[in-house]
């Protein structure tokens, strides 16, 4: 065989070769997508039953002070949380995730609005908990006023069995 014979034959095989490694690739790159898609799912799941539950223990407590309207007069901060972790919606109702600091939203504080702070998850062993802790908050002379009015913990375990979170117990203190 040829010189060129050769080097046509060795460009071909080194094309095959990046073709092969292009498309394994991509096929993984798919393959992760799917996978973290999945897991970014899960934890919207957890969140959105910790977040179902602390608002229901607020509805069933009768207080003279507070009245508990729908989800959707909730607001709710997360800033240490990316939101895409986070539902936009529960049942129904949007929920609406507010910067305390930013100045259109001050002037509603000067009254004193109730805030549930979404904090991260904690993982220990394979159990995770979301903690969500109640504010009362009040912007007055430049500065803000928060009152902490207590919150709830919701702890889920891991199955290996069926590959799944499931929900153990929330629990409320100071509601």
């Amino acid at each position: 065989i040829g010189k060129k014979r050769r080097a046509m034959l060795s460009t071909k095989r080194f094309i095959w070769r990046i073709m092969r490694i292009a498309l394994i690739s991509v096929l993984l790159g798919f393959a992760s997508l799917g996978f973290s898609q999945t897991k970014e799912n899960n934890l919207k799941e957890l969140y959105s039953i910790a977040i179902k539950n602390h608002i229901n223990a607020l509805k069933d407590i009768r207080s003279k002070d507070i009245i508990i309207h729908e989800i959707q007069s909730f607001n709710f901060i997360a800033d240490e949380v990316p939101t895409r972790y986070l539902p936009k919606y529960i049942d129904s109702y949007k929920i609406k995730y507010v910067d305390l600091y930013d100045k259109r939203y001050k002037r509603s504080l000067r009254t004193g609005k109730r805030v549930i702070s979404i904090q991260p998850i904690t993982l220990s062993d394979d159990i995770i908990t979301i903690n969500l802790i109640d504010f009362w908050v009040r912007y007055k002379s430049k500065n803000y006023d928060f009152a902490n009015r207590g919150g709830s913990v919701s702890s889920f375990k891991y199955s290996a069995d069926d590959d799944q979170w499931h929900h153990l117990k929330t629990t409320y203190s100071g509601l």
